[in-house]
């Protein structure tokens, strides 16, 4: 089977030494839920009921196992309803990083059910209330760098990041890149 971006979003995560994610349902996130179907053994995926637990889920795990604490949604207000959790995880100075997975990358035609007022502009968002880091993905090559980067900061500097990854671009596969192993850490 082909590796998919969404499963070297994955692997990087696995290397960095994350054991459990936190996925509230939502559209946009198919490369990297199938990346953690490839990996069961390696990473538990936990499904909760909304946002705001996966938030708050992510940083109780990050604050009792010193671990990064990972949480999963899609695009617009799904990623608006993560930052009760996120805001906590900053003030105690807990690592969390928030994976959001949008519809589209800037050149992809978003199809119509797409569109509209549920569209935010959550780099900007989170930027402005969570200082740490974040990438927006648009291309392919970015992954791994992008992912060391995100997760690295929010490590170090015990803090909240984020990732926002289009679903095309997830569901690229790696041979359609250079090289997006990354290497080792």
């Amino acid at each position: 089977m082909t590796e998919i971006i969404g499963e070297t979003v994955i692997k990087r995560l696995i290397a960095w030494g994350v054991h459990r994610v936190y996925e509230a349902p939502g559209r946009g996130l198919a490369g990297v839920l199938e990346g953690l179907r490839r990996h069961p053994e390696e990473i538990e995926w936990v499904v909760v009921e909304d946002e705001g637990e996966a938030a708050d889920r992510a940083r109780t795990y990050a604050r009792e196992s010193g671990s990064l604490g990972v949480c999963l949604t899609s695009s617009g207000a799904g990623g608006i309803h993560l930052r009760n959790g996120l805001y906590d995880a900053m003030v105690e100075r807990t690592p969390v990083l928030a994976i959001i997975g949008m519809p589209r990358s800037a050149g992809d035609e978003m199809l119509p059910e797409q569109a509209g007022q549920r569209e935010v502009n959550l780099n900007h968002l989170f930027l402005d209330r969570f200082p740490g880091c974040g990438c927006v993905i648009t291309t392919t090559a970015q992954v791994p760098s992008a992912v060391d980067l995100v997760v690295g900061r929010a490590l170090s500097e015990r803090t909240v990041s984020h990732l926002a990854i289009p679903g095309d671009i997830q569901d690229a596969e790696v041979s359609e890149v250079h090289d997006v192993s990354g290497g080792t850490l």
